[in-house]
């Protein structure tokens, strides 16, 4: 039986960090791949919720790592929207696939640029994570990071080489996301670094202008 959106008892131990929970139901044949309404995994839940144990036991007992609900999101992705780096960590060192995107196209690391997680940001980016990813729209990690003023995770990104004069589909790079935006202390960072102070969009991006 299902409740709480279409979660079963394992999935409700699994996000909240009950390990020996979740290591008993899987042993009186709870099903380790259910999903909930949003198909999202036991897996994803425990990312969710930041256990590294439950995912460590989740995956050794054979759950699948690169599975993507609804959203095309994975656990991995899960891990650096909430900031979990530990988890993040296991989840890569597991296999889980760097290069794997959303239905919007957004890597791992563009979600925890978006999001503002320095911590799982530079780990990403140290365990070879695509600075030059960018989603159909051309929007890339840098450039989610100063659209919400995230200078640390944009100093993060510069130094390991991101591009800073990437454009995105209305040519905007990320120095005119942080000055759309009113973050002064990411444009001042972005300038120093070396953006194109000049450089100008091709079309206007709607946002009651």
């Amino acid at each position: 039986a299902k409740g709480q959106w279409h979660k079963t008892a394992l999935m409700l131990a699994a996000h909240g960090g009950h390990v020996e929970v979740a290591q008993y139901l899987v042993g009186a044949g709870a099903d380790i791949e259910a999903k909930d309404a949003d198909g999202k995994t036991v897996l994803m839940l425990a990312a969710h919720g930041g256990h590294r144990e439950v995912a460590q036991y989740l995956v050794g007992a054979g759950a699948d790592i690169e599975t993507k609900d609804s959203d095309a999101d994975t656990a991995l992705m899960f891990a650096a929207e909430r900031g979990h780096v530990e988890v993040a960590q296991y989840l890569v060192g597991a296999g889980a696939d760097l290069a794997a995107k959303d239905q919007w196209g957004s890597t791992a690391l563009m979600i925890a640029a978006e999001k503002g997680h320095v911590e799982v940001a530079q780990y990403l980016v140290g365990a070879g994570a695509d600075l030059a990813a960018a989603r159909p729209d051309g929007m890339t990690a840098l450039m989610w990071a100063a659209y919400n003023g995230h200078v640390a995770v944009a100093q993060c990104l510069v130094t390991a080489g991101a591009e800073l004069n990437a454009k995105e589909e209305y040519g905007y790079t990320a120095l005119m996301w942080a000055a759309l935006k009113g973050h002064q202390e990411t444009a001042q960072f972005l300038l120093k670094a070396g953006a194109e102070l000049e450089a100008k969009s091709t079309n206007m991006y709607q946002e009651g202008m």
